[in-house]
């Protein structure tokens, strides 16, 4: 297609594939419209009016305000968040349209439904059902439910107060077994958790006994059972 600053007035150029037709059309000088259907597979041009708008823009024009009442329904309850990434606005994009979608094949389905925030009790019934075998997977890890905000609202979802179970395997811990050329206890390595959360180096001479990592003091439960210590991820 030309570049819009040689093209005449109200003129269009039309461009074709087998499965979407591009349409470029000049309203007004230094100004051109650039439209993409997969509707359209001719060049339709009304021939009644001076302007000679394409079809695919007076289609557009008819149901337009279809379009913007659906970006104002998408404004009001919407997943999105601040981001840099245009694949994932798209994916944000995404998912309200399909819940939007959703909602109103419920409402044609159901439409003895009244309430005033039928939409936001809809929503909220999706978004459990959608994460809600997530969310009970994620509850048997024990370092995920270690933390209380996140255990606190993973037991409103589920509807259960969440107790992690600790299994007491071999008493024998790493800091027993492994020594340096001198006797010394060596260093297992630097705790794992730290480096997850608070992004540094905290080395440590101790190590989980369920999952065998290295674990510091600030990130440890130690627990007495028969005498012996476990050290146990916190």
């Amino acid at each position: 297609m030309q570049a819009y600053k040689e093209k005449v007035v109200y003129s269009s150029n039309f461009a074709f594939s087998k499965e979407a037709t591009v349409c470029s059309y000049v309203p007004k000088k230094n100004k051109a419209v650039k439209m993409l259907s997969s509707m359209h597979m001719s060049p339709i041009i009304e021939s009644n009016k001076e302007t000679a708008k394409p079809g695919i823009i007076l289609y557009y024009n008819k149901t337009k305000s279809g379009v913007d009442n659906m970006d104002k329904l998408l404004a009001e309850h919407t997943v999105k968040r601040r981001t840099n990434r245009w694949p994932l606005a798209l994916f944000y994009n995404i998912i309200d349209t399909a819940a939007l979608a959703a909602y109103i094949i419920y409402m044609e389905h159901n439409p003895q439904l009244v309430s005033g925030d039928r939409r936001r009790k809809f929503l909220k019934s999706l978004s459990l059902q959608l994460c809600g075998k997530n969310i009970e997977d994620r509850s048997k890890n024990c370092i995920v439910t270690s933390k209380l905000h996140v255990r606190s609202a993973m037991q409103d979802v589920l509807g259960r107060e969440l107790r992690p179970s600790i299994s007491f395997g071999s008493a024998t811990s790493i800091s027993q077994t492994r020594r340096d050329s001198t006797d010394h206890v060596a260093v297992v390595g630097s705790c794992y958790l730290c480096r997850e959360l608070k992004r540094k180096l905290r080395k440590t001479r101790k190590a989980c006994t369920n999952c065998r990592k290295p674990v510091c003091d600030e990130h440890a439960v130690t627990r007495p059972t028969c005498n012996v210590l476990f050290e146990i991820c916190n």
